[in-house]
């Protein structure tokens, strides 16, 4: 059934011919268009980010920092790991695709609970674990105030400018502001038209914004930085699902030029905090190759045998959250402190992040999640319910 939204429109995206691969797929596992289906190639990009930032961490900036932060015994081994925070951009595309991909006629409400319930059970666990950890570290690299804490955890304590309990959390914020946007569009209504026309918008204010710097508010809202990775996902979701066209792939051109732009951008800045070389050649490669593979997948190639593992990127975002702090800490300890062989210290917090992980995911987000999400939708219908009986013209 069609949402109110899409109803009449005919610019409502149609389903996916069946001449393409997927298109049974897509019909078949989901419902056909408007359906969520599972993209196990896309979890396994996510993995595959998540592994590229903890090596990035423990591995080059552990020890590349003033003063350090973890004394790992590790400074880049063989000059790859400098590049593991590729994986921040390659989350904001994956980011745009899937949750483009699970708004399609879906309430404003039950989107809004979705990625609450998503979201928070974990990271409030996570917050309040690494505040603890961090609290009583005996390293005395870290400290953590209560305040500083409890602001964390609405997950956007920069917008008080207030230090986060965790570095990795500032892309939290990001996630946020795109999915506060999504929100807006379930609320009016998502259609094709719409969609590119907005992603046609922040690519413009983004490339503005690399020559005339945006107001910080608009910076915090609409993140233009980033915008340009979150618009490629978006468009990748639609060809996914309505086919390569012409109002797609000339978006996604102009997506792919401004990633390009904004990566060279973003590891430059790297380059001068961490006195390191990035090579743009390596970076372009790297855009081009997300591209690629994000093309393979919207246009229906499976990898053989992805959702036999695919199954692990359930732990990225619990070990996204949990790794840095609590891992720097557990590293310095080891290694410096005790003097335990790097190798074993590194296998050993690898491990325990990685156990740490799979605890909150099975113990917190299987467990809360989906009913934090139905208690914030029979809430609000009920307040619905009251608002209507009392004020019908106010909710309609």
């Amino acid at each position: 059934m069609s949402s109110p939204a899409t109803v009449g429109r005919t610019d409502a995206p149609p389903a996916p011919p069946a001449s393409r691969p997927d298109a049974a797929a897509a019909s078949g596992r989901a419902g056909g268009f408007g359906g969520r289906r599972r993209y196990h190639e896309v979890d396994l990009l996510r993995l595959l980010a998540a592994v590229g930032v903890v090596g990035f961490h423990f591995l080059f900036r552990s020890s590349t920092t003033d003063p350090v932060l973890a004394d790992t015994g590790f400074r880049d081994p063989g000059g790859v790991f400098h590049y593991g925070n590729i994986g921040v951009p390659l989350f904001f595309v994956i980011s745009g695709f899937v949750i483009l991909n699970s708004a399609w006629n879906r309430s404003a409400v039950s989107f809004l609970a979705s990625r609450v319930g998503r979201l928070y059970p974990a990271f409030w666990t996570a917050c309040t674990l690494t505040a603890v950890v961090m609290a009583f570290d005996p390293t005395d690299r870290f400290t953590v105030s209560f305040t500083q804490w409890a602001t964390n955890l609405s997950m956007f304590s920069e917008a008080y400018g207030v230090d986060y309990v965790d570095g990795v959390y500032w892309t939290l914020t990001i996630e946020l502001a795109f999915y506060l946007i999504m929100l807006a569009f379930v609320r009016i209504g998502l259609t094709t038209n719409r969609i590119i026309g907005f992603c046609l918008g922040w690519l413009a204010l983004s490339m503005v914004h690399a020559y005339i710097p945006a107001p910080d508010w608009l910076q915090l809202v609409l993140v233009p930085s980033w915008a340009p990775y979150f618009v490629a996902g978006m468009l990748f979701s639609l060809i996914a699902r309505d086919g390569w066209k012409w109002k797609y792939v000339l978006p996604l051109g102009a997506a792919y030029l401004c990633c390009g732009r904004w990566a060279i951008h973003y590891f430059n800045a790297l380059s001068d905090k961490y006195d390191v070389v990035y090579s743009p050649i390596v970076i372009a490669v790297v855009v081009t190759a997300i591209f690629a593979v994000f093309a393979a997948i919207s246009s229906g190639y499976t990898l053989p045998g992805a959702a036999k593992v695919a199954f692990l990127a359930g732990l990225t975002y619990p070990l996204y959250l949990i790794h840095e702090n609590i891992g720097f800490i557990a590293l310095d300890l080891l290694h410096s402190d005790m003097g335990i062989n790097r190798y074993l210290v590194l296998a050993a917090v690898l491990l325990g992040v990685g156990a740490i992980a799979w605890a909150l995911h099975v113990g917190v987000e299987n467990r809360f999640s989906r009913p934090l999400a139905n208690l914030i939708t029979r809430t609000w219908t009920r307040i619905r319910g009251v608002l209507r009986a009392r004020v019908p013209a106010l909710v309609g």
